[in-house]
């Protein structure tokens, strides 16, 4: 805003509160003999000793000019009145508010020089100020100038406001009421000094200080009938607005303005509004205004709105005591306590408590879960084992459930057959080439899982597996199959969420275990029991462990199950119970970054393995943790933004061995391919130094339906030393 639009701005605010000032009433005879002797006390202007710098503002009943004291050599405001002809009630006001103010010693209310008289004109010298009115900030910030914006904000405005407060709780502990606080009578300095003006309107009411104002009972009349309908619209208390409330006026008059103050700053709007005066003057008189939050779009805290609400009572008893009581809560909210205004729960005060004290809390809080952590660790350490918890689901066809059971038989392409359940024996038969599923879906983490069968030791267990039907060419199911036969145990580990462009799933690994005779001794009746615990996959037949196996990688389907497939003869299941682990057991680091697995918190269980990794000094923890976090961003693809970013921040943080670096070789190789870019792939294959690492990373890109480029497939089909391959899908 230009001088001249800051003048104009000015001026009319002076022109608006002049319209409302009623200056009508009659001054008595004894207050006309005490206005004459105030005028005759005063001692006249010494000659020469003010030199005049021209006109800084005028308004109301004063003209205030800059002039320079040739004695101090300091440049100072005089204060005059604006018609040297005024009438002796105005004379006696003008006086009487420079010795309240002169006598008001305090940092924010401006200091008075000296009193004196110029020929029939009274005058007074204060402190020059340079600045502008808190009305003139709230104007711009309710323009939205930038500068403003960013200068004033919330808590800059409240430290200039709780100097106001300091300033009338000091004039109200010397028995002086200001009766005209408003923004445009609060003036901010160049150097962010606050300092309350205009107290032409102030009232004495204690009787004590009467003599210290050069008042008398006479005079206090006079000013209590000049001042009562004087005021800021829309800044006044109801009973300053109404001519039935006499003498109702005094300290929680100027704590209702106050509030209105506030008001501004939180809306920067006028509190009380109207179409006209004598509409603003009802509206305050009646109570009616709009809450501040209620008022504008943007957050207002609502402790500073009960502030408000409370200042701004229609009634003074309901009202704050004193000023004092006000900044109190205005301190409060600053020292982030809860304010005595919005009546707050515990609640509130513990978030509060928490708020302004966050690192201690926050300490405090790493403290007692890591004390917690050691101690559990070391409770466990010493008198825990794994315990499982109770059957989930127990099945035992000794005595068959008469209601829907808890097991789907399907056909060879895993298509649900109805009613075909068939009792032999001791329990269900699953014919040739069938599969008996667990219809609901193994839970994440750690389980167990039992089952008892009888027939001819050739079948697959589908652990955490997909469940869905299969063409004829699909060899596995995603997930993990266990292949017992007469001779050996082979385990067919696909782990693929497989994508409908990916023709079968993948053999990632096989391990053949031979246990001598004991092994092929199998007999008609065995026991399986399968545990997974800690990512790592424990199989034992009949209480003999022929398999412990680490399974780095999640589940490959959301809902995965188990199931037991028939190859070429039939087998009978016979009882089988699926546990969990129970919460006296030892929880692993790992522990963490599977529940975000499980629930499909992704990202946060690729960043909670990496923070075990970059916090643990266990070679083979650290390793488990960066293969699960590779694993993650592959067989979840579609959960991550930016796999190829997780991949490269993984792989800058962290020194890999060799096994690793081949393994994250072979993701980025699978991770190109599904992208389309089928020669960064092969370069990425090309780097795995491990031989069968190497053709196994070849074989499962070909397993995709991709139409990649023919030189490319022609070099992963040398890698696996092949001399002819079809292009078509292998079946």
């Amino acid at each position: 805003m230009s001088d001249s639009q800051d003048q104009d701005f000015f001026y009319e605010t002076r022109k608006f509160k002049r319209r409302f000032k009623s200056v009508d009433q009659q001054l008595k005879i004894s207050g006309l003999k005490h206005t004459e002797t105030l005028i005759r006390s005063l001692t006249e202007k010494p000659i020469h000793k003010y030199e005049s710098e021209g006109v800084i503002a005028y308004g109301g009943m004063k003209l205030i000019t800059r002039v320079l004291d040739k004695d101090t050599h300091r440049e100072m405001a005089q204060a005059t009145l604006l018609n040297p002809d005024s009438d002796v009630m105005t004379v006696g006001r003008f006086i009487r508010e420079a010795r309240i103010t002169a006598n008001l010693e305090h940092p924010n209310i401006v200091p008075i020089y000296d009193i004196g008289i110029d020929g029939n004109n009274p005058y007074f010298t204060m402190k020059l100020i340079d600045g502008e009115t808190l009305l003139d900030i709230m104007e711009q910030l309710r323009r939205g100038h930038p500068d403003y914006v960013a200068r004033y904000k919330l808590n800059e405005l409240l430290r200039i406001y709780r100097q106001v407060l300091s300033a009338i709780s000091f004039a109200h502990t010397k028995g002086v009421i200001h009766l005209d606080l408003s923004p445009g009578n609060i003036v901010i300095g160049r150097y962010g000094e606050v300092l309350v003006l205009d107290w032409g309107l102030a009232r004495v009411i204690s009787e004590d200080a009467e003599d210290e104002f050069g008042a008398t009972s006479e005079s206090i009349e006079m000013d209590y009938n000049e001042t009562l309908a004087q005021g800021t619209p829309g800044y006044m208390a109801p009973e300053q607005a109404d001519a039935n409330a006499l003498g109702k006026g005094g300290v929680s008059t100027d704590i209702y303005a106050l509030g209105a103050i506030l008001y501004t700053i939180l809306t920067y709007q006028v509190p009380v509004e109207g179409a006209t005066v004598h509409d603003i003057l009802l509206n305050t008189i009646e109570g009616k205004f709009t809450e501040p939050k209620a008022r504008v779009k943007h957050s207002i805290p609502t402790s500073l709105n009960a502030v408000v609400m409370k200042a701004m009572a229609c009634q003074p008893d309901q009202r704050y005591e004193s000023v004092l009581a006000l900044r109190e809560d205005i301190d409060a909210y600053l020292f982030g306590r809860a304010t005595g205004a919005e009546s707050a729960s515990m609640l509130t005060h513990f978030h509060l408590f928490v708020k302004r004290n966050w690192l201690g809390a926050t300490l405090t809080t790493v403290i007692i879960v890591i004390l917690a952590i050691f101690m559990a660790n070391r409770l466990m350490d010493k008198w825990a084992i794994w315990h499982w918890s109770e059957p989930l689901y127990s099945v035992d066809m000794l005595n068959p459930i008469a209601d829907e059971p808890i097991f789907t038989l399907c056909d060879s392409q895993n298509l649900v057959l109805k009613n075909n359940f068939i009792f032999k024996g001791k329990g269900i038969e699953i014919p040739a080439n069938h599969a008996l599923w667990l219809q609901p879906s193994v839970p994440p983490g750690d389980v167990y899982m039992q089952c008892d069968l009888s027939g001819t030791p050739n079948f697959d267990i589908l652990w955490r597996c997909a469940n869905v039907p299969r063409k004829p060419q699909d060899r596995y199911p995603a997930g993990t199959i266990l292949r017992f036969t007469d001779t050996a145990l082979y385990v067919l580990s696909s782990p693929y969420a497989t994508p409908t462009s990916r023709v079968v799933s993948t053999c990632v690994f096989m391990e053949l275990l031979k246990h001598s005779s004991d092994f092929c001794a199998l007999q008609e009746k065995v026991s399986i029991v399968i545990q997974q615990l800690e990512n790592e996959l424990i199989v034992y037949r009949n209480k003999i462990c022929l398999l412990a196996l680490p399974l780095p990688y999640p589940p490959a389907v959301a809902r995965p199950q188990f199931g037991i497939m028939t190859r070429d003869s039939s087998l009978v299941f016979e009882r089988g119970n699926l546990r969990t682990v129970s919460v006296q057991s030892k929880f692993g680091p790992l522990m963490p970054a599977n529940i975000f697995m499980a629930a499909n918190a992704n990202n946060w269980a690729f960043d909670t393995y990496l923070y075990v990794a970059r916090n643990t000094d266990d070679v083979k923890l650290k390793t488990l943790a960066l293969r699960s976090a590779y694993y993650l961003v592959l067989y979840r693809l579609q959960f991550f933004r930016h796999p190829f970013e997780a991949l490269k921040r993984l792989q800058n943080e962290f020194t890999l061995s060799p096994e690793l670096e081949n393994e994250l070789y072979a993701v980025k190789a699978e991770l190109y391919w599904q992208y389309g870019k089928f020669s960064d792939a092969l370069k990425m294959v090309e780097l795995i130094s491990d031989p069968s690492l190497r053709q196994t990373s070849a074989r499962n890109l070909l397993e995709y339906k991709f139409r990649a480029p023919k030189n490319v497939k022609g070099a992963l089909k040398t890698i696996l030393n092949l001399e002819v391959m079809n292009d078509s899908p292998r079946s």
